[in-house]
């Protein structure tokens, strides 16, 4: 079927190049050879990449999501990132004093929900920050069992939730609600702790667990 394709298009270009003139036989000489022995082939690449987030920071090692953890120095992606420095979780203050300035900031250009995971070790110390979704202005769909894929990748044990609203208004919908009691109860079958569902206002921020909200 390529060896087809290629003899159309010197069909054509003979169409086109030969007669008189000696340089127009020339390239449809060097044209159909070129077409012939396939030196002619589609581009390996159809998209182009895209870069949705800041510049590389030093504190993090950056991961491509879902690619098994290579490690990517160019910092082209904001997926996934591990954390070099040692920032340890003790209560929700502290987990959302760390979301406003060094994942939902600056809060302007949040312009779609976007949810995020912190996954920590056995000391609650972050290791890792993932983006798992991207929804629209008000809504982002959520698959609960997607919500695990890097913390078991990582063999993290425990994990929070937190979601931003870009109207500014960090209230809770139904939804926020029910999936914070699915990813509760997937949790508990994975042996992963959900710590805390965070959502993330402008400059404010909620704790679904001290609200006691999709905890029990």
């Amino acid at each position: 079927m390529q060896r087809r394709a290629y003899w159309w298009l010197a069909t054509m270009l003979e169409c086109r190049c030969t007669g008189p003139d000696l340089s127009s036989g020339l390239l449809f000489h060097s044209l159909s050879s070129a077409c012939y022995n396939g030196f002619m082939t589609r581009p390996e690449r159809y998209q182009l990449p895209f870069d949705f987030g800041p510049r590389l920071d030093p504190a993090w090692i950056y991961y491509e999501f879902g690619l098994g953890g290579r490690e990517n120095p160019e910092g082209t992606s904001r997926f996934v990132r591990q954390l070099r420095e040692e920032i340890v979780i003790r209560s929700p203050v502290e987990a959302a004093n760390h979301l406003l300035t060094h994942v939902f900031a600056p809060f302007e250009v949040f312009d779609q929900e976007e949810l995020w995971l912190l996954l920590l070790n056995t000391k609650h110390r972050i290791t890792h920050e993932a983006m798992v979704y991207r929804g629209t202005v008000n809504s982002v769909y959520i698959r609960p069992a997607e919500l695990f894929k890097e913390a078991v990748r990582v063999n993290a044990p425990a994990l929070l939730l937190s979601h931003c609203h870009p109207s500014g208004d960090p209230s809770p919908s139904p939804e926020d609600v029910r999936v914070t009691e699915e990813a509760v109860q997937v949790g508990k079958l994975l042996g992963i702790e959900v710590l805390d569902h965070i959502l993330i206002g402008r400059g404010v921020w909620l704790s679904l667990r001290e609200q006691k909200l999709g905890f029990g």
